[in-house]
């Protein structure tokens, strides 16, 4: 009873959600033209709305609140402790909130680094303040390898159902190793991210309905490099 409660929990409620979701933003990008035009560097044909990853991004950083709430009450100390979890989902909307704004108005390359940048500091500064050791020079490179990853995984959006996929594939991989590892709280968030992925890939499977955009693939950058590091 309690594998199936972890299941409905971990992958039936974020699967549902993001389906959801979804399909309202789908909706949305279709009423206020908030359209993917393909043009000569484009691999796909047909135009198609952008930013279905409004879905996955507002579900797992609803868990990754919740993850650190739930430390937050149990009464022994945790590792990584609770305000990690906090500091992740505040660099998570933020990269997500500036991929959204360049979705919508194409935000200048410079401001989207920038805030990529903040991103990734605000990610990381739990580590960098602890006595995990880490120092200026880790921290600066891990900075500098998180906002690359942002970038190219932006790359991968744009053909039906490979961003989407990767997202899906990459999830899983790395759920199994954070079970094999014994870290607990990764597994948790790749869980959820795999269904949240799954969820997405109603829409985005070929030929897709709508594409993630920035919104989505820059979260999913950001987080892969993050979990990747840790």
């Amino acid at each position: 009873m309690k594998v199936v409660f972890v299941f409905f929990i971990l992958w039936v409620v974020p699967f549902v959600l993001t389906s959801v979701i979804t399909a309202l933003v789908k909706r949305y990008a279709l009423k206020a033209k908030l359209i993917d035009i393909p043009n000569e560097r484009s691999a796909h044909k047909t135009p198609t709305p952008r930013g279905g990853g409004v879905g996955f991004v507002v579900v797992t950083i609803l868990y990754l609140l919740g993850l650190g709430v739930w430390l937050l009450t149990t009464p022994e100390e945790s590792d990584p402790p609770p305000y990690t979890f906090f500091a992740f989902a505040i660099a998570g909307s933020l990269t997500a909130l500036i991929g959204w704004l360049d979705d919508k108005f194409s935000v200048s390359q410079i401001k989207r680094l920038v805030v990529q940048f903040v991103s990734a500091l605000i990610a990381l500064a739990p580590f960098f303040l602890s006595s995990t050791g880490w120092g200026w020079p880790i921290f600066i490179v891990s900075s500098v390898f998180i906002v690359g990853f942002i970038n190219f995984y932006n790359f991968m959006d744009g053909i039906d159902g490979i961003a989407g996929v990767e997202a899906l594939t990459a999830g899983i991989t790395l759920a199994g190793v954070a079970a094999a590892s014994g870290v607990l709280y990764a597994q948790i968030v790749f869980l959820v991210l795999t269904a949240a992925a799954a969820g997405f890939l109603l829409f985005n499977w070929p030929p897709a309905k709508i594409f993630m955009g920035d919104v989505g693939s820059g979260f999913l950058g950001l987080v892969f490099a993050l979990f990747t590091l840790l």
